[in-house]
């Protein structure tokens, strides 16, 4: 696999240069990546840094913030996110913080007065896996060449879409039955919670299925042909229990679709059975059909 020079980091202090071009027309970025970079780089324990997100796939802009992933020793991780707060103050002048554990136990954001944003995630070493969302890293730091290895395993995995829509035809069918039943309950509001879930799952196998990197609703108003987007736009709706119906049965229509092309296409081995797949398909049909006659 061809690797852009660009993408690994000398280990002297300063900004690959694919990274610098990256933020050329955006100098407080690229100042926030350089103070952050040299405060992180001099803690105990720091054994890695990378920039992901819109920053190493060129796709920043001024309300973009700085996605920096912060790989520590084993031992290190706990000290090092307890210090999260004295990084943020020495990176410069904060003006609202918090902390996204719902996100990731490990994970958060501040904003600076300067107008730019900083994301950072702690991780160990130990606890790195392939993860498509690094596909596009660009190493600030790798004293040991260890985070090297590992992002070359995210750009490997992150062109293998086959697992990845296997895992989300299993989250399609569970969630629609879900859904669906909430909505033959009347409990709107969760059937309409669960059909903004139903609906990033088919955004996400749309992509894998044209071999492109999920990237959720980002720039899709570009990403997509008109027809797609036109389609995914009539599952929109209010909190009325006929459109919440109506909008289940053309998301499901959607991803049958989609699951059609994806097994003509890769042949997948679907862990959800052919049995399995009728019966949630029937129920669905049956409960949105009756709920939509009146029926209870």
């Amino acid at each position: 696999m061809k690797v852009d020079r660009h993408t690994f980091a000398d280990n002297a202090v300063g900004v690959p240069d694919r990274l610098r071009r990256n933020l050329q027309a955006l100098p407080n970025h690229l100042r926030l990546v350089e103070r952050t970079s040299s405060v992180l780089r001099c803690q105990r324990g720091v054994v890695g840094l990378v920039v992901s997100g819109s920053a190493a796939d060129s796709t920043c802009d001024h309300l973009s913030d700085i996605d920096l992933l912060v790989v520590t020793s084993a031992a290190a991780l706990n000290q090092l996110w307890t210090k999260r707060h004295f990084v943020e103050t020495a990176t410069g002048s904060v003006v609202f913080r918090i902390d996204l554990l719902e996100v990731m136990p490990t994970s958060c954001a501040a904003y600076f007065s300067d107008g730019t944003k900083l994301h950072l995630t702690y991780r160990s070493i130990t606890s790195l896996v392939p993860d498509p969302e690094y596909r596009h890293g660009i190493i600030l730091f790798d004293p040991d060449r260890r985070v090297r290895h590992w992002l070359r395993c995210c750009r490997s995995y992150g062109t293998s879409y086959v697992a990845s829509l296997i895992q989300s035809d299993e989250r399609f069918w569970f969630w629609l039955l879900q859904g669906s039943a909430k909505i033959k309950r009347g409990e709107l509001w969760a059937a309409y919670d669960t059909l903004q879930i139903l609906r990033s799952i088919v955004v996400s196998a749309t992509d894998w299925t044209n071999e492109r990197a999920y990237e959720g609703y980002r720039r899709l108003e570009t990403r997509w042909r008109q027809q797609a987007r036109k389609e995914l736009e009539q599952t929109v709706v209010d909190l009325h229990k006929n459109r919440i119906t109506i909008a289940y049965q053309r998301i499901l229509s959607l991803y049958q679709r989609i699951r059609k092309i994806a097994t003509h296409r890769y042949a997948p081995q679907w862990t959800v059975s052919p049995q399995g797949v009728a019966f949630a398909t029937a129920s669905v049909t049956n409960w949105l059909s009756a709920t939509s006659e009146g029926r209870h």
